[in-house]
């Protein structure tokens, strides 16, 4: 018995090793996670901009929530590449804020237009709380990828990142308060 929990452990540490050493820190792996995100921020606004102001179907408005759910789910990726870096050098790292920066300035756009068409979401309660629900999920992990970045930002960066990271904050939560 004891050899089979030596065997398990010698098993489990050899794959959690295998694991561990595939996930390295790529600039260009962070660099294309935000032009990830901002092609699907792109697609968000281009769903919510869609929508006609009267007689939208509720197609139209699950489409902004499953497109939402995929923001989400970007952004989570590039927390966790992000995530797995001990530093980034300072020469790499202003190629890193224009890519954040890239990400707010969408972010912004698409929480204006959420806020400009309340009133298409609120013929649909039921949608209305789901995408609430969107909301408060992507604002979870911009924080995370907001925190991740900052943490990893060279002091001459660090005010720069923190005032993106206060601009897609208040961009949230204004979408957040609209509904």
């Amino acid at each position: 018995m004891a050899r089979l929990f030596i065997f398990a452990l010698t098993l489990l540490n050899f794959f959690a090793t295998s694991v561990c050493a595939q996930a390295t820190c790529s600039v260009d792996t962070i660099k294309a996670d935000f032009v990830q995100v901002g092609r699907s921020l792109a697609i968000v606004d281009h769903d919510i901009l869609a929508l006609p102001d009267t007689g939208a179907t509720l197609a139209q408005v699950l489409k902004v929530h499953t497109d939402l759910v995929s923001v989400t789910n970007n952004v989570d990726v590039t927390t966790r590449d992000l995530s797995v870096c001990r530093s980034i050098p300072a020469s790499d790292f202003p190629g890193l804020v224009d890519g954040f920066r890239a990400v707010v300035e969408a972010l912004k756009e698409v929480c204006q237009d959420f806020v400009s068409k309340k009133a298409v979401f609120g013929a649909f309660p039921n949608a209305v709380t789901q995408l609430k629900e969107d909301l408060r999920d992507l604002a979870a992990s911009v924080a995370a990828l907001e925190q991740a970045i900052v943490g990893l930002a060279p002091d001459d960066l660090k005010s720069q990142v923190q005032d993106l990271s206060d601009e897609a904050n208040a961009a949230i939560a204004a979408a957040q308060a609209a509904f």
